[in-house]
């Protein structure tokens, strides 16, 4: 068994990597798994301070899957801070979306009161430049949301912080009257810097 070979700088291991082992992002994939969560119905929202990560990265990635709130009919949001305590009135966004709505009959409009049994959201979103106190901060990602009432809504979207003076190393992401998280995943990564 060999224990410490030192730095090696050209031949062919056939082994594993340990957790520690830092990979160039020419190499294989260039996204790291810095953080998983899983919803339990504990929580009511889910912050994410970026100054737990240095400045690694640059860009981060958010993958939600099959997220659902813990009551009916109930928007999902998410906003950024400077500060991790204000998060009102420091970004501007935009959404384009697309839905289909089952109908029975035309004029019967989105019926959520059938409960949360198969409402929820998916996300894959980017967080650039959180920590970066000269540059603004953006979030640009596509998402699906699927309704109680059988309908689903897709979309992409992206806003930016109105401040560039400063970094906004927090995120924060909820659903509307803050009622928990009922179930679902999420998963940060990192993006390595090329």
């Amino acid at each position: 068994n060999v224990t410490d070979i030192g730095t090696v700088t050209s031949g062919t291991y056939n082994g594993a990597l340990g957790a520690s082992a830092t990979v160039p992002a020419s190499v294989g994939g260039n996204e790291v798994l810095l953080e998983s969560h899983t919803f339990d119905n504990t929580i009511a929202d889910k912050i994410i301070d970026f100054n737990s990560y240095s400045t690694t990265y640059d860009q981060y990635k958010i993958r939600m899957v099959r997220v659902q709130p813990a009551s009916d009919d109930k928007d999902f949001r998410i906003k950024i801070s400077a500060d991790g305590t204000t998060y009102e009135g420091t970004h501007r966004g935009v959404l384009n979306r697309s839905y289909y709505i089952q109908v029975s009959s035309i004029g019967n409009a989105d019926n959520d009161s059938s409960g949360v049994s198969n409402e929820g959201i998916d996300i894959d979103m980017i967080i650039a430049y959180p920590l970066r106190s000269n540059t603004r901060t953006f979030i640009r990602g596509y998402y699906s949301h699927h309704t109680a009432g059988g309908n689903t809504h897709a979309g992409v979207g992206g806003g930016r912080v109105l401040n560039s003076s400063t970094s906004h190393p927090y995120l924060k992401m909820y659903w509307e009257s803050a009622v928990n998280f009922k179930s679902g995943e999420m998963y940060l990564y990192g993006i390595k810097n090329a």
